[in-house]
């Protein structure tokens, strides 16, 4: 879990601009479109949410693998 959040939230490993801009949709984007439509500032589709959701666990899964493969290959 700790490795994970020092890894997408800038740990020796963020380097490339599809980590940024990972960064900013999984702690930014997303979760304030959660929090806006939960409010009802915004009304979003429950088909849109699913997207959201499936795209938010998608990139927590991508960046999972990445910290268990810089594991593996420094031991």
């Amino acid at each position: 879990g700790i490795m994970i959040c020092r890894q997408i939230l800038g740990g020796e490993r963020m380097k490339t601009i599809n980590d940024r801009l990972a960064q900013g949709l999984l702690f930014g984007v997303i979760p304030a479109l959660w929090i806006l439509d939960g409010a009802g500032i915004i009304n979003l589709k429950d088909v849109i949410l699913g997207g959201i959701i499936v795209s938010w666990s998608l990139m927590i899964q991508f960046y999972f693998r990445k910290v268990l493969d810089a594991k593996k290959s420094s031991t």
